[in-house]
């Protein structure tokens, strides 16, 4: 996947994404992801990430969890970079504290 997007930037797995990333796909319903690519680049992003999700036969939501909390400050250290898998993309599992606290927020 990572190979067919050629552009710099990173991709974050939200919450259960990274058990699907690690081989758990019977326990989830949905990817969720959370792209940090140039403006000019993030439709085609989404394009291929809802291709993939078309693929693995999983739904794809998009959305970080920045877009229903304030993020804490030192989030970048905490995302746990994924080795690398090729390309320019670069992947990693969101901060989970982060994503902790935005299901918090979200009752």
């Amino acid at each position: 996947m990572v190979a067919r997007f050629s552009h710099p930037g990173r991709l974050y797995l939200v919450g259960e994404t990274s058990q699907v990333f690690a081989g758990f796909r019977d326990w989830a319903e949905m990817v969720e992801i959370a792209g940090d690519v140039d403006a000019e680049h993030s439709a085609e992003l989404s394009a291929l990430m809802e291709s993939v999700a078309a693929e693995l036969g999983i739904e794809m939501f998009e959305e970080s969890p920045a877009d229903v909390i304030p993020l804490p400050d030192g989030h970048e250290e905490r995302a746990r970079p994924i080795e690398s898998l090729g390309g320019s993309l670069e992947l990693f599992h969101f901060d989970p504290y982060s994503v902790a606290y935005r299901f918090i927020a979200r009752g």
